[in-house]
Parts: C-alpha cells; sequence; structure tokens
C-alpha cells in the first residue's frame, strides 16, 4: 500500500509527501508544517473494506476514488472553513505516525503505513515555552487546586519551600478575590438557610458527591415513580 498527501496550501501547495513506513535511505522523515493542509490518497493493489486513516486520536474515513494503473485509490478531503481547508496538525508537532484501520471478513486489521516530521510555528513554539515555564514554576498542590485535578475539598501537602516571588503571587491572588467579593458579602450578607423541596431534572452533568450518594443509598424511599424518563424526584429531599 502506498499513501500520499498532496499539499493544497501555502507555499508548499502541489508538492507530493510520500509516507513510507521504515527508516528512510537518508535517514530523514518526510516533513509537514502543522499549517499544512492536504489531500490524502491511499494506493492498494487489492480492494479494502472501509479503509480509515487513524493519526493519533484523529481518524479519517477514505472513500473509492477513480482507479489508477489497474490499482484501487482510496482519499480524503480536509475540512474546509470560509472557502479554506484546514490544517489537521494546527497546533501540533514532532513525530505523527499513519496508522490504516480496515476491515478482512469479520476482523479489523490495523497496519503502520509510516511516519511524518511535524514542524511547528515560532508562535506555537513560544506558546509551549511559556505553559512548560509556568508549570515549572508553578507547585503541585496549586496546580491541582487550580484545575480541579482532585475531588472538591482535597488538597496535597503543602510546599513550604515557595519562592517570594510565587507567595506575592498567591497574596495578589487572594486580594483580588477578595477586593470582588466583599461588597456583595457587605450589601448581602447570608442571615439564614432555608430548605426547600425541589423537583429536579435528571442530567449528567449533576456534580453529585459522596455525601450525596451516601444519603441516597440511605433514603431510597423518597423516590417516587414518573413518567418522564429524565425527571428525577426526591418527594423529601432538601437543599439549603
Amino acid at each position: 500500500m502506498e499513501l500520499q498527501l498532496e499539499i493544497i496550501s501555502g507555499k508548499r501547495k502541489g508538492e507530493i509527501i510520500d509516507i513510507v513506513k521504515g527508516i528512510q535511505l537518508d535517514g530523514i522523515l518526510p516533513f509537514l508544517l502543522e499549517t499544512d493542509a492536504f489531500r490524502i490518497a491511499l494506493t492498494s493493489a487489492n480492494w479494502i473494506d472501509n479503509p480509515t486513516i487513524i493519526i493519533e486520536d484523529a481518524e479519517i474515513r477514505l472513500r473509492p476514488s477513480k482507479p489508477c494503473n489497474d490499482k484501487y485509490v482510496f482519499s480524503a478531503e480536509p475540512a474546509y472553513k470560509d472557502h479554506s481547508p484546514q490544517s489537521l496538525f494546527y497546533n501540533y508537532f514532532g513525530i505523527a505516525t499513519f496508522y490504516l484501520r480496515y476491515e478482512t471478513g469479520s476482523k479489523t486489521e490495523l497496519q503502520e503505513l509510516g511516519q511524518a516530521d511535524i514542524l511547528a510555528r515560532k508562535a506555537t513554539v513560544s506558546q509551549i515555552e511559556s505553559m512548560v515555564s509556568f508549570i515549572l514554576s508553578t507547585d503541585q498542590s496549586e496546580l491541582l487546586n487550580s484545575r480541579g485535578a482532585t475531588r472538591r475539598g482535597a488538597d496535597v501537602a503543602p510546599d513550604l519551600n515557595d519562592t517570594p516571588n510565587r507567595l506575592l503571587e498567591k497574596l495578589e491572588s487572594n486580594i483580588q478575590v477578595l477586593e470582588e467579593q466583599i461588597p456583595y458579602i457587605v450589601n448581602r450578607p447570608i442571615t439564614k438557610l432555608d430548605t426547600r423541596l425541589e423537583t429536579v431534572r435528571h442530567t449528567p452533568y449533576i456534580d453529585i458527591q459522596e455525601q450525596g450518594i451516601s444519603w441516597l443509598a440511605e433514603n431510597i424511599s423518597v423516590f417516587e415513580q414518573t413518567t418522564d424518563p429524565t425527571l428525577l424526584y426526591l418527594s423529601g429531599m432538601e437543599h439549603l
């Protein structure tokens, strides 16, 4: 099988890239720019069913094209936006491995076709450098708390070796939160909490914590039947 990429955008428009499995004769992989948009053409001596090109987590379904030199050709066009072809590798760089997934009878086969070197723009490299610098300068506890990697209320042991700059940044962030919230607290302070019965529509986005699951397990009797499959009705559930 032969895999070819035809570049259809940028300065390299019209150039054909051959993706070959194994080490190249000159030891250099074919390369693509992250901004290159391209057509995909797969040539095979035999007919194959449901051919799909897989690159990382992207799946590209190929369609039969006009045969060439008694061989079968399967191809795919890039997506278009505002009449411009879109790049598959935008904001990606490194070695990309091309796989072919196809069906033979009742089995699904996976075959490696080759690799290409994806070159990044200067802007992308700068963004990555900034991201790596931020991660290296931020302690583990702050990363987990800011991105919600752990459940609510959880934390890791505090790092007592923070640099003065990091401590000042944390203090500045906390002061900013106080400046934004204090006027609301002063104007409308919370004086009491009331309970109310409420019908809650079921949704996969409801954030049910461990306490909620435990309460439901102990109070199964509060559920009542309903004809609406999306409705969760709790006759005695209280919300603060």
